[in-house]
């Protein structure tokens, strides 16, 4: 088996231990293969291994950035969870513009911590590394592998301790205390939450396909920063278990 990142570009898939494998029959990929409504694992590692925060004012500031491209590049963010040395992001990009977002996201969050640390130098270790998202069947074990990152022990191939549980369900810097629903204060409004249907929380709604199940949760996010009007995605409809956005003109 393949560990996460060990090539750039490969097309890999979760197997059920919870480790990275190749897809039967699946060719390498170049890393930037980029697409509309295509979704990626993406993660990126602090420079000789070191610490990318230290301390929750940087967490936040992470955050807050990735809020920040977000709106500039219109992506999907389906789970994140940040880890001491390294973050994992779960996002869709609906412009196909991957490399573009990432390079904005990194970049900008190393000038921000270098400024407040009085520091100089690459924060991260090289370019960020992503995989392609394509089988359905793989994404819920994908949520799960990265918000169980904070209580994974090192040897992956073994379980999560179930006194960890509660470690767990205490960790503020990921997107996991929203999916199960036991976060008091709401998730931040950049979060997609529409891939809970993997998990059996539909709310009455058969599962859409991949392609084109965050449209409602991106139609949502663009009327909130004013790109389309809320009369301009006047209909939602569910076709044969895919939703369709009509967006129409924005401003109307």
């Amino acid at each position: 088996m393949l560990e996460m990142g060990s090539k750039w570009g490969q097309l890999l898939r979760l197997t059920k231990g919870g480790s990275y494998g190749s897809f039967p029959g699946a060719m390498a990929r170049p890393i930037r293969v980029e697409y509309a409504n295509a979704v990626y694992h993406v993660t990126a590692r602090g420079n000789e291994r070191k610490a990318i925060y230290r301390d929750d004012a940087d967490r936040q500031r992470f955050l807050e950035t990735i809020e920040e491209t977000v709106e500039r590049f219109g992506l999907a963010i389906h789970a994140f969870c940040l880890m001491p040395n390294h973050y994992h992001l779960l996002l869709q990009t609906p412009r196909a513009n991957l490399s573009a977002a990432a390079g904005w996201l990194q970049t900008t969050y190393s000038i921000r911590f270098n400024r407040r640390h009085r520091r100089s130098g690459h924060l991260f270790q090289g370019r960020y590394k992503a995989h392609v998202v394509e089988e359905d069947a793989y994404a819920r074990e994908l949520i799960k592998y990265i918000h169980l990152n904070p209580v994974r022990p090192k040897d992956k191939r073994k379980p999560v301790p179930p006194e960890r549980k509660r470690e767990l369900a205490s960790y503020r810097w990921s997107s996991h205390r929203a999916y199960a629903g036991i976060d008091k204060q709401p998730p931040p409004s950049w979060v997609c939450l529409d891939w809970l249907s993997y998990f059996g929380r539909t709310r009455g709604l058969r599962k859409p396909s991949i392609g084109v199940r965050s449209i409602g949760c991106l139609a949502r996010w663009y009327v909130r920063l004013g790109w389309i009007s809320a009369k301009a995605w006047s209909s939602v409809e569910n076709r044969s278990g895919r939703w369709f956005v009509s967006c129409g003109q924005s401003g109307g």
